[in-house]
């Protein structure tokens, strides 16, 4: 059970339409201007406040049948809390609807609940005496899953309801909760069954110069994988889009190449406009294939680091000051005998606050282009640019960072940011720097390493507002 609470207030003006209307009752000349902040205009702002708590209980459980399958179930229950509610009144005398604010205890709850299943499917071929190659492996997991969440939206749970807006019997839903803390419970109700099939191929190779592994594994394909779903209770259009992404890696995993789409399976016709108009057939039944590819992103990316640094990396257990080897393996941080829970917990939500400081240079470019298509528009480049990033150890509890880019499609450089860290034994200095740009601006920050003691800081700043209000 989680249960969180906020109260978000403010001086500053009120859109008159931040309901989705004009209420009549919205006072436009009062809100053009800030509230000016005094001990007789605290009723005012409050009245402007967003308070409100939301609990949730999540349920899941896993479990195994006929062997080979695991099934987990899962139901999630959430709740909101406020201190009022809006009530909504059509008056006919002004052709406009007057919205009300009822002081006073309020809550509505919402639940979901879903259930999923998979299993793991393991294929050897033995293609001896080709290559080198041994025998290549094919692993399939298939998944399958079902969630189901209720309309909330239906005026029985007490939450929306249809309000008549103008003379001409025009209607709109609003939820009591509009624009609230925490909003409302969803107003759509899904049945959706969803699949996908995750793939890995790799090799077996005869290694050549490794005289103690006679055989090393080469991954063709680390991820290879197809998802869509299929949505019974939508009134049309119920099939999702086709995603697709394949992730490989090449030269003893420091070139890596990732691939990624998505496939409209709805036809498009003609009617006046570029893109046209999409209809509720699949394309396969037109023979135009799967669909539409909607988008495609591919990037290129490439690592360099010092010969020898990769066995400091794999074992971060070898130096308790050596976090920031565990960005990305929540498992080696769990399992290392250093530092107490929270501290542990915290390094995995914050693995930028670390540096490792056992690796003198490191460097990383990564090439990406993107493209999308709208229905029968043509395609067009949406990203294309470069990104580069690395750090330099000036000495052993001193290292510098950068991270750059350079956006070939605008023809201009990215958010550059330089920093500098600085172990200082139990304490970490920690500067950064945007020294050009829209958002120039730097931090210096000391802290001490304890998750514990974390709001124990020294902090300056300086925004890039700071700089232009100059």
């Amino acid at each position: 059970h989680n249960f969180v609470a906020k109260n978000e207030i403010s001086n500053a003006p009120v859109s008159p339409t931040s309901l989705g209307f004009t209420p009549i009752n919205g006072n436009v000349t009062e809100d053009e201007e800030p509230i000016e902040l005094n001990v007789e205009n605290l009723g005012d702002i409050y009245d402007r406040s967003k308070i409100g708590g939301k609990h949730t209980i999540p349920v899941s459980t896993s479990f195994n049948l006929l062997k080979y399958f695991t099934v987990s179930p899962s139901f999630n229950y959430q709740e909101v809390w406020y201190t009022r509610e809006l009530e909504y009144t059509y008056v006919p005398e002004q052709n406009g609807v007057r919205v009300d604010t009822v002081e006073g205890f309020s809550r509505a709850g919402s639940w979901s609940s879903g259930a999923s299943i998979n299993t793991r499917m393991y294929g050897m071929y033995y293609v001896k005496g080709i290559a080198g190659i041994e025998a290549i492996r094919h692993v399939m997991t298939p998944s399958l899953s079902f969630s189901y969440n209720p309309d909330f939206g239906d005026e029985k749970y007490g939450v929306y309801e249809t309000v008549q807006m103008d003379t001409l019997g025009n209607t709109k839903r609003l939820s009591k909760y509009q624009n609230f803390a925490y909003g409302s419970p969803s107003g759509n109700e899904s049945r959706t069954v969803s699949f996908g099939l995750t793939n890995n191929l790799e090799m077996k190779v005869r290694a050549k110069k490794d005289s103690v592994n006679e055989f090393k594994k080469v991954k063709i394909f680390e991820n290879l994988s197809v998802n869509s779903g299929y949505n019974f209770a939508a009134d049309s259009f119920r099939l999702s889009n086709i995603n697709w992404n394949a992730r490989t890696s090449f030269f003893n995993q420091k070139v890596n190449l990732t691939l990624s789409g998505a496939y409209d399976p709805y036809l498009y016709i003609e009617n006046g406009t570029s893109s046209g108009q999409k209809i509720d057939r699949y394309a396969w039944n037109n023979g135009e294939g799967i669909g539409t590819l909607r988008t495609l992103s591919s990037q290129v990316s490439f690592s360099l680091k010092p010969k020898g640094s990769k066995e400091t990396n794999d074992n971060p257990n070898s130096n308790p000051n050596n976090r920031s080897a565990f960005e990305n393996d929540g498992a080696a941080i769990d399992q290392s005998p250093f530092g107490t829970e929270d501290e542990k917990e915290y390094i995995k939500q914050n693995p930028e606050a670390y540096v490792d400081f056992n690796v003198p240079w490191s460097l990383r470019v990564a090439y990406n282009l993107s493209r999308t298509k709208n229905g029968l528009d043509d395609a067009l480049i949406s990203s294309h640019g470069v990104q580069f990033s690395g750090t330099l150890g000036l000495t052993d509890k001193t290292q510098i960072t950068f991270n750059s880019g350079y956006d070939v499609k605008n023809k201009d450089f990215t958010q550059t940011n330089i920093g500098v860290a600085r172990d200082l034994h139990c304490w970490t200095l920690n500067f950064s720097w945007v020294p050009f740009g829209r958002y120039q601006s730097f931090s210096l920050i000391i802290r001490p390493k304890s998750a514990l003691l974390q709001d124990l800081k020294i902090e300056k700043r300086r925004s890039f507002q700071d700089f232009f209000g100059q």
